[in-house]
């Protein structure tokens, strides 16, 4: 009896620990529509306070948020020694926390929040935070249609509803969304391939899905 309350406890932890950072599956343009920031940068350096790892990253290019990320890059450097698009990110330490680990001098993909903390009344501080259930890789592992949605597709068509659920960080975006590309109830390889190389575009009347490189879609869908 005692044996089976053990491993009766060993597996609720487990379940606990697995289950302590949940993400939904969703397509790359999703992602972007529900991020506040979404940048092409290269890691620097890392650090860590008490619940946090703090990442310094050097911006290349910012899809989304550029101006947000200007103005947290001021608060966040000392006077007159500013570096030109530097920023740091925040993310929790513990990856069952949704903590994301990053590799040094690594160019990614991040795409995350703005986050509000409460430091003393009537002040605000602002910083930027990212986490595994977002959209975060290698800007080497990113298809050609991954990148053209990021720089000018993904934003544009942030009406239409693609993945049939709601962003809890972003549930003002729930409301009027354009019904037509939906990928639950798809094969695990088909929400793949659609991620790589679909896009999601409004049309006349109702959302569709678009692939501008056919050839690649049926060469991901094939293999």
């Amino acid at each position: 009896m005692a044996v089976l309350l053990f491993i009766c406890t060993v597996l609720l932890c487990v379940v606990t620990k697995n289950e302590a950072c949940w993400c939904t599956q969703a397509h790359p343009q999703s992602r972007f529509c529900s991020a506040d920031f979404a940048i092409r940068a290269k890691v620097l350096n890392e650090s860590r306070d008490n619940s946090s790892r703090i990442y310094t990253l050097k911006v290349f290019k910012a899809f989304k948020g550029g101006k947000k990320i200007d103005r947290i890059a001021e608060m966040q450097s000392e006077p007159g020694k500013r570096r030109k698009n530097v920023v740091q990110v925040t993310t929790e330490l513990d990856s069952t926390a949704c903590g994301v680990r990053l590799q040094m001098s690594q160019v990614y993909v991040l795409l995350g929040y703005v986050e509000i903390q409460h430091r003393r009344p009537s002040k605000l501080k602002k910083r930027l935070t990212i986490e595994s259930c977002q959209w975060h890789t290698l800007w080497n592992n990113t298809t050609a249609q991954q990148r053209r949605g990021l720089k000018k597709i993904y934003g544009k068509y942030c009406s239409c509803n693609i993945d049939k659920y709601c962003f809890k960080e972003r549930p003002e975006l729930c409301t009027n969304l354009i019904q037509g590309c939906h990928i639950q109830g798809s094969d695990d390889r088909m929400k793949d391939c659609r991620a790589k190389h679909s896009y999601c575009v409004k049309g006349r009347k109702k959302c569709r899905w678009i692939a501008p490189k056919k050839a690649d879609f049926k060469k991901c869908m094939n293999a």
